[in-house]
């Protein structure tokens, strides 16, 4: 319930105040400092630095796992954060990006399989069942989100929204990033091009650049030719 909250949440906020590009240091698996602005990621929950998890008889780091894989991911790389919400700490809430990634989503799937690793190993699933529900068992797939969707909703005070707007918003960000129609129409399955050419009118700037990339040389050349053949038929330029 918790992940689809998180899910819904991250697609639907798109109005940011913040937006901080640069290295990262990793401070746990969900805090990162950029340019000396702390950062928490929206949507997840790791253990603390140096907090230690106990079963049984056994003691470990259980925060070295989510705080090393986040480091793997930035190491090098350029962060991209953006938020609109701070927490009392000060921390700036916020999705962040590399190389294309959502690093959030990406903790969220890391953590599943790890939750699975744990508790059913066996199963093929990232997404199954904790306990055992109607004709389904634990390591089962989860075949259907739906009431879980409604709930999550409520949750975060979203109305009137749907599974398949999801379909609707990641094909809009794919066009405001550039992607081209095509592409976008293969991504959905679309049966033709015309279903996709629907979100045409996102990437205005997009048939700019297009013609644009004809070249401003040429568009001289033609004009000087033009001019010269004035000049060649009349002798002065009309």
């Amino acid at each position: 319930m918790k992940l689809l909250t998180f899910i819904l949440l991250f697609w639907v906020s798109s109005i940011a105040s913040a937006d901080l590009t640069g290295t990262a240091l990793i401070v746990d698996g969900d805090t990162i400092t950029i340019s000396g602005n702390k950062i928490r990621l929206s949507g997840i929950d790791t253990p603390e630095k140096n907090q230690t998890c106990r079963k049984a008889s056994l003691t470990w780091r259980c925060d070295y796992k989510a705080t090393e894989t986040l480091r793997q991911w930035t190491y090098t790389k350029e962060v991209r954060c953006v938020g609109n919400t701070k927490d009392r700490y000060g921390r700036l809430i916020a999705n962040c990006f590399v190389d294309g990634y959502n690093v959030n989503a990406r903790q969220v799937l890391v953590r599943r399989m790890r939750l699975r690793d744990e508790v059913c190993p066996e199963s093929s699933w990232v997404f199954f069942h904790l306990t055992s529900a109607f004709n389904a068992e634990v390591g089962d797939k989860v075949k259907s989100v739906r009431k879980a969707f409604s709930t999550a909703c409520k949750r975060a005070g979203i109305a009137d929204f749907h599974i398949h707007d999801l379909r609707h918003t990641f094909a809009s960000w794919l066009v405001m990033n550039g992607i081209a129609l095509f592409e976008v129409s293969k991504l959905l399955r679309h049966s033709s091009i015309q279903m996709t050419e629907r979100y045409a009118h996102l990437a205005p700037d997009h048939l700019h650049d297009v013609v644009s990339n004809l070249g401003f040389s040429a568009h001289f050349q033609h004009s000087e030719n033009l001019k010269q053949a004035v000049i060649g038929q009349n002798g002065v330029i009309t």
